[in-house]
């Protein structure tokens, strides 16, 4: 769980972009006062498709646009929101007030490459109210690459190579006597 905590994270929005490799701008132009993250470093293909399960859970209920914490992930320099207070739609049987419940994202790598991805929850506009994000069963599934021909269909263009080789061979043999 990636969480705000009420007047204890003290990590400012500027240092979250900084921690997660983003352009100076990319969460505090959005009013962040501060917030949680983690990062890990991934090598993708083009065509891959990174996917993971996530659900946002929140106090700040009523919904108050000047306050609007937000759950977003980012991968490379792009960040892009999961959700934010106005999206919970469920009673949350946590310590927090409501949720979205548990939701599916993917996204297909346009360009190979190696990647910062990264899952952040933050505080906008207070310190005074808690957030937070669960991320589950994060993958990178490869892309299918077809092979020209599986190793058994070459042994068998192989042998029957050498069969027809064989069989060529006896019918010469055979002409000349």
């Amino acid at each position: 769980m990636i969480e705000t905590l009420q007047d204890q994270t003290n990590v400012s929005g500027s240092d979250l972009e900084s921690f997660l490799g983003l352009s100076s701008g990319s969460l505090t132009t959005g009013g962040v006062i501060e917030g949680s993250a983690i990062k890990q470093t991934i090598v993708a293909s083009s065509g891959d498709v990174l996917s993971f399960s996530w659900n946002f859970l929140t106090d700040q209920v009523p919904s108050d646009s000047t306050f609007n914490d937000f759950a977003f992930f980012s991968l490379g320099n792009t960040v892009s929101s999961l959700a934010d207070t106005f999206t919970p739609t469920t009673i949350s049987f946590s310590r927090l007030a409501v949720e979205t419940g548990y939701q599916t994202y993917s996204y297909t790598i346009p360009v190979a490459g190696t990647y910062t991805l990264g899952f952040g929850v933050v505080d906008v506009g207070d310190d005074a109210v808690n957030s937070a994000l669960l991320i589950d069963n994060v993958s990178v599934k490869l892309q299918a690459v077809p092979e020209s021909m599986s190793s058994t269909a070459v042994a068998a263009a192989m042998a029957f190579g050498v069969c027809l080789q064989t069989n060529l061979r006896k019918r010469s043999y055979k002409r000349q006597n």
